[in-house]
This record gives C-alpha cells, sequence and structure tokens, in this order.
C-alpha cells in the first residue's frame, strides 16, 4: 500500500498543474486562483492532503483510497468531508 500511497502522491503532484487544464470549452483558470488553491491545499493536514491527492487528483475510488490509507470508506468519506471545508474557509477568506 505504501507504493500505491507513494504513486498517488506523485501523481496529484503531476495533476496538480493539469487540473487546470481548460475542459470543454471553458475559460482557463487565472493564474491568481491557480496560486490560491495551491496555498488552500497546503493548508490541509497531511492526511487531509492524501485523501484529497488520492481521490481527485489521482482519481481512486473511495475503496481504493480506503486501502492506500488502510482506513475504512467512511473514514475517507469524513475526511474528504473536512478537507473540502477547510478548503472552502481558506478560498472565501483569501477572496
Amino acid at each position: 500500500m505504501a507504493i500505491t500511497a507513494d504513486q498517488a502522491r506523485k501523481a496529484a503532484g503531476r495533476g496538480a498543474l493539469q487540473i487546470f487544464a481548460v475542459r470543454d470549452g471553458e475559460q482557463p483558470v487565472p493564474a491568481e486562483d491557480r496560486l490560491d488553491l495551491h496555498r488552500a491545499l497546503g493548508r490541509l493536514s497531511r492526511r487531509q492532503r492524501l485523501v484529497v491527492d488520492c481521490f481527485y487528483f489521482a482519481g481512486l475510488s473511495l475503496a481504493e483510497t480506503a486501502a492506500v490509507m488502510g482506513c475504512a470508506e467512511g473514514t475517507v468519506k469524513s475526511t474528504l468531508a473536512d478537507a473540502r471545508g477547510k478548503l472552502r474557509t481558506v478560498l472565501e477568506v483569501a477572496e
């Protein structure tokens, strides 16, 4: 599982730049918004960042993320909810 977690973190590092790519005719995300998201992600705890990296950036399912983290799917869901709440708060303050 450690190898999978390491690969998820590496994919997230690469994916963090790709997340800002234009999709289906959308406008590019302004550089200042990308910077805010990068800073906000840096405010997450290690566990929250790992769950975000696995689930959002590496595209793992809840079950796969739980296996990487060595916990139950419910723990993944609650950690994701906590991480989203913290990101929302940090990004709102940054505006």
